[in-house]
């Protein structure tokens, strides 16, 4: 399958599941502060809890993505600005005001040089900046989803630790996020790996 249909049909799924986006959200919410960029922003699903604590700029690379939640937030007096963005070029001169926050969600495994992006992350950021990133955790667990969806690899605790401090973060709270979900990457594992599944031609 195309991994940006892919990508589309997973998003689209969990567009509904507005009970795990609050939760998601009310785990974020602490560390985010003042004006925030929101890199991946797909099809809006956590965009409206961000829009309703302050300013948002809303930032992806799939354009079409990019006019369905300008489409829903257009009215919205906290959406600011939406901005097609490859995150591998720095896009500093498209923002029209500072950003305090960059909030990443399930975007920075999808990079083959994440290192490069978290560079760009922290020149955008002012001294004091936040930036909060949440990634596929568990390095052992990549698999066929993973390849799937474009992942280029999950991230061990150690190993995102080191990338964002040689890219100028200081990691002020780091944490395991919905370990209930390794389940279904177990089990997902296994049932790529059993000798009795096939993949239809």
């Amino acid at each position: 399958m195309d991994t940006e249909l892919t990508n589309t049909l997973t998003l689209c799924l969990l567009e509904k599941a507005i009970a795990y986006h609050r939760w998601v959200f009310e785990k974020i919410s602490p560390y985010l502060g003042g004006n925030i960029l929101e890199v991946g922003c797909g099809i809006g699903n956590l965009t409206s809890f961000l829009l309703n604590h302050g300013k948002v700029i809303v930032s992806d690379i799939n354009e079409g993505y990019l006019r369905m939640v300008e489409d829903k937030y257009r009215n919205h007096p906290n959406l600011k600005g939406v901005l097609l963005w490859n995150i591998e070029q720095n896009p500093a001169q498209n923002l029209n005001m500072p950003i305090d926050t960059i909030f990443c969600s399930n975007v920075l495994e999808h990079i083959e040089k994440d290192d490069a992006v978290l560079n760009i992350f922290s020149q955008l950021l002012p001294q004091g900046g936040r930036l909060i990133l949440l990634v596929p955790a568990i390095r052992g667990l990549y698999n066929g989803l993973d390849k799937e969806l474009g992942h280029f690899r999950r991230y061990n605790r150690a190993e995102l630790i080191q990338k964002l401090t040689r890219n100028g973060f200081r990691c002020c709270h780091i944490n395991y996020f919905n370990l209930f979900g390794m389940l279904g990457w177990f089990q997902w594992h296994d049932f790529e790996k059993a000798p009795s599944i096939s993949k239809a031609d």
